[in-house]
Protein backbone atom coordinates (compact mmCIF):
# COMPACT_ATOMS: atom_id res chain seq x y z
CA UNK A 1 0.00 0.00 0.00
CA UNK A 2 1.29 3.57 -1.11
CA UNK A 3 1.22 6.18 1.33
CA UNK A 4 0.58 9.96 0.82
CA UNK A 5 2.90 12.68 3.91
CA UNK A 6 0.19 15.33 3.17
CA UNK A 7 1.60 18.44 4.40
CA UNK A 8 -1.26 21.45 5.06
CA UNK A 9 1.56 23.99 3.91
CA UNK A 10 2.06 22.97 1.08
CA UNK A 11 -1.55 24.04 -0.32
CA UNK A 12 -2.04 27.18 1.67
CA UNK A 13 -3.49 29.82 -0.04
CA UNK A 14 -3.48 33.52 1.71
CA UNK A 15 -6.22 35.28 1.75
CA UNK A 16 -6.34 39.11 -0.98
CA UNK A 17 -4.55 42.21 0.57
CA UNK A 18 -6.83 44.54 0.33
CA UNK A 19 -5.73 48.29 0.36
CA UNK A 20 -7.61 51.16 2.26
CA UNK A 21 -9.17 52.47 -1.49
CA UNK A 22 -10.08 49.26 -2.00
CA UNK A 23 -7.17 47.97 -4.77
CA UNK A 24 -6.87 44.54 -3.96
CA UNK A 25 -4.06 41.78 -4.79
CA UNK A 26 -3.14 38.36 -4.55
CA UNK A 27 0.68 37.85 -2.56
CA UNK A 28 1.81 34.16 -2.71
CA UNK A 29 5.11 32.64 -1.30
CA UNK A 30 5.70 28.90 -1.01
CA UNK A 31 7.98 26.48 -2.39
CA UNK A 32 4.91 26.10 -5.24
CA UNK A 33 4.74 29.88 -5.84
CA UNK A 34 7.45 32.36 -7.59
CA UNK A 35 9.20 33.72 -4.90
CA UNK A 36 12.77 33.88 -2.96
CA UNK A 37 13.68 31.48 -1.17
CA UNK A 38 11.70 29.12 -2.67
CA UNK A 39 10.54 27.48 0.92
CA UNK A 40 7.18 27.28 2.74
CA UNK A 41 8.72 28.96 6.00
CA UNK A 42 10.68 32.16 4.44
CA UNK A 43 11.19 35.45 5.30
CA UNK A 44 10.84 36.09 1.37
CA UNK A 45 12.82 38.87 -0.18
CA UNK A 46 10.76 38.26 -3.13
CA UNK A 47 7.20 36.99 -3.67
CA UNK A 48 4.14 36.25 -6.33
CA UNK A 49 1.88 39.05 -6.62
CA UNK A 50 -1.06 38.12 -8.54
CA UNK A 51 -4.42 39.23 -9.94
CA UNK A 52 -4.33 43.01 -8.36
CA UNK A 53 -7.65 44.66 -9.13
CA UNK A 54 -6.14 48.11 -10.42
CA UNK A 55 -3.35 48.51 -12.18
CA UNK A 56 0.40 47.86 -10.79
CA UNK A 57 2.98 50.98 -10.60
CA UNK A 58 5.20 50.39 -13.71
CA UNK A 59 8.35 48.67 -11.63
CA UNK A 60 6.11 45.36 -11.67
CA UNK A 61 6.34 45.82 -15.25
CA UNK A 62 9.60 43.40 -15.48
CA UNK A 63 7.96 40.58 -13.64
CA UNK A 64 4.95 40.33 -15.50
CA UNK A 65 3.91 36.61 -16.87
CA UNK A 66 3.08 36.89 -20.58
CA UNK A 67 -0.48 37.92 -21.14
CA UNK A 68 -2.54 37.71 -23.56
CA UNK A 69 -4.37 34.95 -25.58
CA UNK A 70 -4.71 31.34 -27.72
CA UNK A 71 -6.45 32.16 -30.95
CA UNK A 72 -7.98 29.36 -31.58
CA UNK A 73 -8.82 29.83 -35.24
CA UNK A 74 -5.75 30.78 -36.61
CA UNK A 75 -3.62 28.90 -33.96
CA UNK A 76 -1.50 32.13 -32.78
CA UNK A 77 -0.86 33.56 -29.51
CA UNK A 78 -2.33 37.47 -29.59
CA UNK A 79 -0.22 39.16 -27.17
CA UNK A 80 -2.23 42.17 -25.08
CA UNK A 81 0.83 43.88 -22.95
CA UNK A 82 -1.30 46.31 -21.63
CA UNK A 83 -3.21 43.81 -19.46
CA UNK A 84 -2.44 43.45 -15.90
CA UNK A 85 -4.53 40.32 -14.96
CA UNK A 86 -2.03 38.59 -14.63
CA UNK A 87 0.91 37.08 -12.20
CA UNK A 88 4.21 38.74 -11.50
CA UNK A 89 6.20 36.28 -10.31
CA UNK A 90 9.80 36.83 -8.02
CA UNK A 91 8.53 40.31 -7.69
CA UNK A 92 10.49 41.99 -4.57
CA UNK A 93 9.04 42.57 -1.72
CA UNK A 94 9.72 46.81 -1.70
CA UNK A 95 6.96 46.89 -4.96
CA UNK A 96 4.62 45.11 -2.82
CA UNK A 97 5.30 47.72 -0.18
CA UNK A 98 5.28 50.44 -2.89
CA UNK A 99 1.77 49.48 -4.30
CA UNK A 100 0.32 49.13 -0.82
CA UNK A 101 1.22 52.56 0.34
CA UNK A 102 0.04 54.26 -2.89
CA UNK A 103 -3.41 52.71 -2.23
CA UNK A 104 -3.69 54.58 1.08
CA UNK A 105 -2.11 51.08 3.09
CA UNK A 106 -3.13 47.79 4.46
CA UNK A 107 -6.69 46.90 5.40
CA UNK A 108 -6.85 43.15 5.63
CA UNK A 109 -5.70 39.96 3.80
CA UNK A 110 -2.46 38.31 4.53
CA UNK A 111 0.81 38.44 3.40
CA UNK A 112 3.67 35.60 3.95
CA UNK A 113 6.68 36.92 6.23
CA UNK A 114 8.73 39.26 3.90
CA UNK A 115 12.65 40.74 4.44
CA UNK A 116 13.53 44.45 3.33
CA UNK A 117 17.17 45.20 4.22
CA UNK A 118 17.30 42.63 7.24
CA UNK A 119 13.93 43.16 9.15
CA UNK A 120 11.40 40.48 9.13
CA UNK A 121 7.87 42.48 8.21
CA UNK A 122 4.36 41.42 7.94
CA UNK A 123 1.43 43.89 7.67
CA UNK A 124 -1.04 45.11 10.64
CA UNK A 125 -4.29 46.47 10.03
CA UNK A 126 -4.21 50.04 9.70
CA UNK A 127 -7.65 50.20 12.62
CA UNK A 128 -5.26 48.04 14.58
CA UNK A 129 -2.35 50.15 14.92
CA UNK A 130 -0.28 49.26 11.52
CA UNK A 131 0.53 51.81 9.37
CA UNK A 132 1.77 52.48 5.40
CA UNK A 133 5.63 51.51 5.24
CA UNK A 134 8.25 53.65 3.32
CA UNK A 135 11.30 51.41 2.91
CA UNK A 136 13.01 54.01 1.50
CA UNK A 137 16.12 55.48 3.13
CA UNK A 138 13.65 57.85 5.25
CA UNK A 139 11.57 55.39 6.54
CA UNK A 140 9.06 56.64 8.90
CA UNK A 141 10.54 55.03 13.02
CA UNK A 142 6.47 54.67 13.44
CA UNK A 143 6.12 52.28 10.93
CA UNK A 144 4.30 49.29 11.53
CA UNK A 145 4.62 47.55 15.00
CA UNK A 146 4.94 44.06 13.25
CA UNK A 147 9.08 44.21 12.60
CA UNK A 148 11.52 41.94 13.94
CA UNK A 149 15.00 42.83 13.38
CA UNK A 150 16.96 39.88 11.95
CA UNK A 151 21.05 39.50 10.90
CA UNK A 152 21.59 39.50 7.07
CA UNK A 153 23.96 37.29 7.66
CA UNK A 154 21.17 35.03 8.46
CA UNK A 155 19.75 35.04 5.39
CA UNK A 156 22.88 34.88 2.92
CA UNK A 157 23.45 31.57 5.19
CA UNK A 158 19.43 30.33 4.84
CA UNK A 159 20.29 31.33 0.44
CA UNK A 160 23.56 29.35 0.43
CA UNK A 161 21.95 26.67 2.01
CA UNK A 162 18.76 26.16 0.02
CA UNK A 163 21.40 26.21 -3.14
CA UNK A 164 23.09 23.46 -1.98
CA UNK A 165 20.23 21.63 -1.29
CA UNK A 166 18.98 22.65 -4.69
CA UNK A 167 21.90 21.69 -6.21
CA UNK A 168 22.02 18.14 -4.42
CA UNK A 169 18.81 16.79 -6.10
CA UNK A 170 19.73 17.82 -9.86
Amino acid sequence: MNTVNFDPKRLRCRARVVCQDGATVSIQAGGTHYCTPRDYDGPYTAVEAGFPSVAPPASWNDYKEQTGRYDTDTAEWIAEPDRFDTVYGYLPVEHVVEFINAHGGYVRGETPPMAIRGLIMTFKPLDEGGSTLNPGPSASPAAPVCFKRIKTGYLVRRLIRLRKKGAKNK
